[in-house]
């Protein structure tokens, strides 16, 4: 079976099966992700959900840019405010704060399994540290996350739904351009 892939030139982002990743920051996602030893899909996905590949973007609460850093989060990471909506600095510190969350939660908690960990460490992304961490202690490492707010179940629930793993330079079978865009079609297996 074969899907249909919508390569856009200029924004170099690809669509496969309604999920959207952007390999416009890969060089950075994986800079700062084997800098601070993270899987870089983690990071991928976690900008899909915060900001949807849009670096400009702030939030309600003043979250801001690809990964939606708080203002704390950047200082910090001593990134000056003219740089916090710069990919480069962005991912930085966004990546920064998820290892640093994650290394909370191992050192405060019997928390060991790593795909629990990376679960509470979304929780503590989305809806602060020390929250996650006194649930886990109240609750156990396996309820803690519904006893969070909605918005934190929710951002861990979407997480685990976007694909496990994707590729960023896929090889096309078949491509056909209509009215300037360009489909392509890769194998199942490739998704």
């Amino acid at each position: 079976m074969f899907y249909p892939k919508v390569v856009d030139p200029n924004h170099k982002t690809f669509y496969t099966q309604e999920v959207k990743f952007s390999v416009r920051y890969k060089e950075i996602i994986q800079k700062w992700a084997r800098y601070y030893n993270i899987d870089p899909v983690i990071v991928q996905k976690i900008i899909k959900i915060e900001s949807n590949y849009q670096p400009l973007l702030v939030s309600k609460a003043g979250a801001i840019g690809l990964m939606q850093v708080m203002p704390e989060e950047f200082k910090d990471a001593n990134v000056k405010k003219e740089d916090r909506f710069k990919p480069y600095y962005n991912i930085y510190a966004g990546v920064r704060a998820f290892r640093r969350y994650y290394e909370q939660i191992k050192k405060e908690t019997n928390v060991r399994d790593p795909k629990k960990l990376v679960y509470l460490t979304l929780a503590a992304y989305n809806g602060g540290q020390n929250g996650i961490v006194k649930a886990i202690k109240k609750y156990g490492e396996d309820r803690a996350i519904s006893y969070r707010p909605i918005e934190t179940i929710n951002y861990v629930a979407r997480y685990k739904r976007l694909p496990a793993k994707h590729k960023i330079n896929l090889l096309p079978i078949g491509i056909i351009t209509l009215s300037g865009i360009t489909f392509k079609w890769i194998k199942e297996s490739e998704v």
